[in-house]
């Protein structure tokens, strides 16, 4: 738990899954400005955080947050890492 009783915030819950780094797939690195696609390259992912490079083989981390008053999100770390 991030946040817990008495802090007078929403509790938050967290996964963290560490890994490697799978090959991207091309439904992964599509992002959208204004509505419009674009592809972006399979040959690494960006980090979320900061936007470092993550190249395929690369040891990663997968890490997931959400409020107690929200259902936990559907595992999806595999999709990523090995």
């Amino acid at each position: 738990m991030v946040y817990g009783p008495g802090t007078g915030r929403t509790a938050e819950y967290e996964r963290v899954v560490y890994g490697t780094a799978r090959q991207p797939q091309f439904h992964q690195r599509v992002v959208r400005v204004n509505e419009e696609p674009f592809q972006l390259n399979t040959t690494e992912y960006n980090c979320d955080r900061c936007d470092v490079s993550i190249t395929p083989g690369e040891a990663a981390v997968a890490w997931t947050v959400w409020r107690a008053d929200r259902s936990e999100p559907a595992p999806w770390e595999h999709e990523y890492l090995l």
